[in-house]
């Protein structure tokens, strides 16, 4: 290798080394002002050009939404919510924010809007993924129980995948749950959370059912 190809090599390193070590920094910074309660601060990060370009419009987008969410202010967070879903964003991505914030609204029992971001969901035209949500809206806000045999042989036939397993699952223990069956409404309350991931809401609101019916039926409790 000759000197210049030497000089490039080294160069080309240490750009790829100054460029990680900035997109950890601002990375840290953001992370560590959420962490803090801090929602201000990560409002305005979220705004500069010097995040948006080592984190990404996306991400700084995400970070948006839980800042405003987690501040409290309701009439920002849903008008960000309806424009980062307007924006030209891949498919997935765009999944991703309905994963969060549907279910957030779902949970709440929000039916409004609950039903805004269905009609988002409906756009994806991704029929497995707009079924299982719809499912979720008609247990969970229309307070439907007659999807119980359609969705238990769904979960037995596999139509279910991923996220879509452990909320349909769920959903049919709320269904049992509204239908004062306290037992099943347990056993697929606990079932679920193998879908969850620990650290997700999905699985904090399985979990609080479980210990709310354990301790409703005077049972010793599951292990976790």
């Amino acid at each position: 290798m000759d000197g210049m190809a030497i000089v490039i090599a080294v160069g080309f390193i240490v750009c790829f080394l100054a460029y990680q070590i900035m997109k950890n920094h601002v990375l840290s910074r953001i992370s560590k002002a959420m962490q803090n309660q801090n929602y201000d601060l990560v409002l305005d990060m979220s705004e500069k050009p010097l995040y948006k370009r080592f984190m990404g419009v996306y991400t700084c987008d995400l970070y948006v939404l839980r800042a405003l969410l987690n501040k409290g202010d309701d009439a920002g967070f849903k008008q960000y919510l309806m424009d980062t879903l307007d924006k030209p964003y891949p498919l997935e991505k765009r999944k991703e924010i309905l994963d969060i914030y549907f279910y957030h609204f779902i949970f709440r029992e929000d039916k409004e809007w609950s039903f805004k971001l269905l009609e988002k969901i409906r756009e994806t035209n991704d029929r497995q993924y707009i079924t299982y949500n719809e499912e979720a809206y008609e247990v969970m806000i229309e307070k439907k129980t007659d999807l119980l045999e359609s969705m238990i042989e769904g979960i037995e036939n596999k139509k279910y995948g991923g996220l879509g397993l452990g909320i349909a699952v769920f959903m049919v223990g709320m269904q049992y749950k509204l239908l004062n069956d306290k037992e099943n409404a347990r056993t697929y309350f606990y079932n679920s959370l193998s879908c969850f991931h620990k650290k997700s809401f999905y699985y904090a609101e399985a979990k609080a059912y479980v210990d709310q019916l354990t301790e409703e039926m005077n049972v010793e409790a599951l292990d976790y």
